[in-house]
């Protein structure tokens, strides 16, 4: 049996170690795209000239009895009655044709790469599994792809960043003799002996978890031919495709008008999100009747305005010049949007009296910064803006290389401390301000570093060809990635990282906004310089307070405020109706604000004449 399990651990590291140096040559070799159709057209041939024979064989000892069309499937390695093991070369076929497909997107980064050549494939792969439950061939076809695609895909990495010629400077320039060169390899068998896979998390799916699983033959396949081609005599060599390196240059920014468009789109979403996506909220007979498929499709694509606002939010604070990022200048930020909350909670605390809500002034304080949401039901926001307010002057003074770093430390010490905090002192205002936290810094952590690493510039706009292609055609891609980024919350809204220790408590939610956010405001932003933004910029200019004085319809003056909301009973009428209530309670507000100031500023003007 300890012989079966060697031969058989032997012949899987063996293809491992194949499929690995299959991505890794066409890569080195250049002409992807040729070689890979050559590659798979040749597997192809090897196949038939072993199922023809094996099939006519078959027939003639009358131990198949296969129609035209099962033959045709078995052609076509859809079908494994005849040679076992058809469905690896059909999915050998599919990965390295995938390859090629892919190598045709330009890397602006490293990063890339590796996104595109290990973790897109491995993603879809696993998503298209999860999806098919009622097509048992397409689960089998997957299950086969993955570890395939994967071990491909690290093959093309390991070429595209040189990654075996960095690992020989990590080793130092002093020559090794052969022998040495046998430690890896033997390293890389007995990982492969004694690992398991590895499940680094979960992405989240509709309804369910897909386990995000990589082969453990990623590590062991580049370990042995990193040792190998040294036993052999061979030299790594540099990469045939080279990347672009990001500039020093900061990101090209956008205008004001259309920042404030964003938020204005932002804030529609939000409306829309919270007047007809959570039918729990309304009260009443005569309330709009919620639709549970809207409410269900709709109600995580529609809260991408909370990204959207937290991504901007990030991204022009990193624009500034790094000796303007104070605590100073985070400081006057809190106090301005303070400034401008503290009146619409005041109006709020109001209305929410004359409904019989018993207040009181911890209650307003708690209110006014973000630990309780009874009277402002959306008011967690102020709460994550302080926080990061706070955080953002510390952990940019962290220094930061590279895009890694950056992502550890913009995004991933934040989570884990927030979710620290959140498992220590579950049910206390620490853990209601840590889950504020939680809800909005991955877009927050995606701006800084979209600002910080030219990530627009140097990356969506050279793969999209910005200025390059006819702008018909990159308007339409900028589109397609919208509706990619705004349904792809529902489909996939975050990934689990399970620690562990911890249980249910130890598991990292690090949201898919990372992703999403920079797109959806990129294609958005692309999209609306081609369009006048002027009445969505006039709505961005109010967002916060009309965002702030919507929570009249659903905090503790719903029975007062909901029923006017929904008076015009049809749902666009509605929307625009609660957008003018909201703007002219704000434009109330900053007239009595005006009015307040001009009459305090008459007594001090007197004083100073008197003197």
């Amino acid at each position: 049996m300890t012989g079966m399990h060697l031969w058989t651990g032997a012949l899987s590291l063996g293809v491992s170690v194949f499929l690995f140096g299959t991505g890794y040559r066409l890569v080195q070799g250049g002409q992807i795209g040729r070689r890979a159709l050559c590659r798979a057209l040749a597997a192809m041939l090897l196949y038939w000239a072993v199922f023809l024979p094996r099939l006519f064989w078959l027939r003639r000892m009358g131990l198949c009895d296969l129609g035209r069309t099962r033959i045709l499937r078995e052609l076509l390695t859809l079908g494994s009655s005849v040679v076992p093991f058809a469905g690896w070369v059909g999915c050998y076929v599919l990965g390295v044709l995938l390859l090629a497909l892919l190598s045709r997107v330009r890397r602006p980064h490293p990063a890339f790469t590796v996104f595109l050549d290990l973790i897109l494939p491995v993603t879809l792969a696993q998503v298209i599994e999860y999806y098919t439950p009622s097509l048992p061939r397409v689960q089998v076809a997957m299950q086969h792809l993955l570890p395939g695609v994967a071990l491909l895909g690290m093959g093309s990495v390991c070429a595209r960043t040189a990654l075996f010629s960095r690992m020989d400077g990590a080793t130092g320039k002093r020559e090794h003799s052969r022998a040495v060169w046998l430690l890896p390899v033997l390293l890389a068998a007995a990982l492969h002996a004694l690992l398991p896979d590895c499940t680094v998390g979960a992405l989240q799916l509709v309804g369910n978890r897909v386990s995000f699983t990589f082969s453990r033959d990623i590590l062991c396949a580049p370990l042995l031919c990193w040792g190998a081609m040294h036993l052999l005599g061979h030299q790594a060599a540099a990469p045939q495709v080279q990347e672009e390196r990001l500039p020093d240059a900061q990101e090209r920014g956008m205008r004001r008008e259309i920042s404030e468009a964003i938020k204005g789109v932002a804030l529609i979403l939000m409306f829309v999100h919270h007047f007809f996506t959570f039918p729990e909220w309304y009260i009443g007979e005569g309330a709009y009747p919620a639709s549970a498929e809207f409410a269900s499709l709709f109600r995580l694509p529609l809260a991408m305005c909370v990204p959207v606002f937290a991504f901007l939010t990030g991204y022009f604070y990193a624009l500034r010049p790094k000796d303007k990022r104070t605590m100073a200048y985070s400081l006057h930020k809190i106090g301005g949007l303070l400034a401008d909350y503290a009146p619409v909670l005041l109006v709020l605390f109001a209305l929410s009296a004359l409904c019989g809500a018993r207040v009181t002034a911890m209650d307003f304080l708690l209110e006014l910064v973000g630990l309780r949401s009874e009277v402002a039901l959306f008011n967690w926001y102020i709460c994550f803006y302080i926080l990061a307010m706070l955080a953002l002057p510390l952990l940019s003074r962290v220094p930061q290389g590279n895009l890694l770093s950056g992502f550890l430390v913009m995004i991933a010490l934040p989570v884990c401390a927030a979710t620290a905090v959140k498992g220590l002192w579950p049910g206390t205002l620490a853990a209601v301000a840590a889950q504020n936290v939680l809800d909005g810094w991955c877009g927050l952590g995606a701006g800084v570093l979209t600002a910080s690493f030219s990530l627009w510039t140097r990356g969506l706009d050279v793969v999209l060809g910005r200025g390059k292609r006819p702008r018909a055609a990159y308007l339409c891609a900028c589109a397609a990635l919208l509706a990619l980024a705004f349904f792809g919350r529902h489909f996939a809204p975050r990934f689990i990282v399970s620690l562990p220790f911890g249980g249910e408590a130890g598991q990292l939610r690090l949201s898919m906004d990372v992703l999403y956010a920079p797109v959806f405001v990129y294609a958005l932003a692309a999209l609306l310089e081609a369009l006048s933004a002027r009445v969505l910029a006039r709505i961005g200019r109010r967002s916060m307070q009309l965002w702030l004085l919507s929570c009249a319809f659903f905090g503790a003056a719903k029975p007062l405020c909901q029923p006017l909301l929904y008076a015009p009973e049809v749902p666009a009428l509605i929307l625009l109706w609660g957008l003018e209530l909201c703007d002219l309670a704000a434009w109330g507000i900053d007239a009595l604000l005006r009015a307040a100031k001009k009459i305090c500023a008459i007594p001090l003007q007197k004083g100073k004449n008197r003197v």
